[in-house]
């Protein structure tokens, strides 16, 4: 599960709103990319692929918690390398 936030403007409404729900029918693949931090010796960090995601549900306007299951588990091998704990609580960027 991968939970994130849309920006300020979007409304479930919206054609914005609309890709992010219809995203599989209308043939739109959506990729993981996370990074542990925004810099990493003092230069932008790389992300890690973590696979494709799918809608689940969302919920909320301006902005959107939108919700969405991985394809497939994320690697122990990538937990470890993001330093995160797999809890509810982990927020990576």
């Amino acid at each position: 599960m991968f939970q994130w936030e849309s920006q300020n403007r979007t409304r479930q409404g919206d054609a914005h709103g609309q890709a992010i729900r219809e995203h599989a029918a209308r043939g739109i693949a959506v990729r993981l990319f996370v990074r542990r931090a925004s810099k990493a010796d003092g230069r932008s960090a790389p992300f890690v692929y973590c696979g494709d995601v799918w809608f689940r549900d969302w919920e909320g306007e301006r902005p959107i918690t939108v919700r969405s299951e991985l394809a497939e588990a994320v690697p122990e091998r990538l937990w470890e390398e993001l330093q995160a704990t797999g809890s509810d609580t982990t927020r990576i960027s």
